[in-house]
């Protein structure tokens, strides 16, 4: 995708975690579990880092973006 390439927002976490929701909402499961671990690669509060880790172990088990 032309947006994870641009140089200037290869870091940026919401462009990750956003990227993340929408692949798993398309039905993407492997493209969201992606966004998801490079989300969980780059620096951020605790609050943030167990969210990601909550959505990746919800999306891990199956479950769907709606539930979670």
């Amino acid at each position: 995708e032309p947006l994870t390439r641009a140089r200037e927002l290869e870091d940026y976490l919401p462009l990750h975690t956003t990227l993340a929701l929408l692949r798993w909402h398309a039905g993407d499961r492997g493209g969201a579990e992606r966004a998801l671990r490079r989300a969980l690669a780059l620096p951020c509060a605790d609050p943030d880092r167990r969210l990601l880790e909550a959505r990746l172990a919800a999306l891990a088990g199956g479950a769907h973006p709606e539930d979670f």
